[in-house]
């Protein structure tokens, strides 16, 4: 499955531009990429989805996103689309939200969890 990591927007006090993302995508490129997905990299959404060709999954790592997540998803329902967040205190989204903690605790649920299998 092709997943798209978006590269775009933040929360808090962490900072896109001084590299505080980073740490999410590479461990995802890893976990997914080990599994057999083809993993890549967008700055937007608008990229992300020429790449996936309207299927596949999509991943933003952080909750600055959420919104923008919720409304991809209404527009683009054969997109997984998963938001990471820094600390779950429950979301009452039609999207997947997950912990990013557990991916460094459970990869393997983590991965399950976007691309749907």
């Amino acid at each position: 499955m092709r997943v798209a990591l978006i590269d775009q927007g933040q929360w808090g006090y962490a900072r896109r531009d001084a590299g505080d993302y980073e740490i999410w995508n590479e461990l995802l490129k890893e976990h997914l990429g080990g599994a057999g997905h083809t993993v890549s990299v967008f700055p937007d959404t608008e990229e992300a989805r020429g790449w996936l060709e309207n299927k596949g999954a999509m991943v933003f790592t952080t909750r600055g996103m959420i919104g923008h997540a919720v409304e991809l998803a209404a527009r683009h329902p054969a997109i997984r689309i998963t938001v990471l967040v820094g600390s779950f205190p429950g979301f009452n989204v039609p999207i997947e939200v997950v912990d990013k903690s557990e991916l460094a605790l459970k990869p393997e649920e983590v991965l399950r969890t976007i691309v749907g299998v």
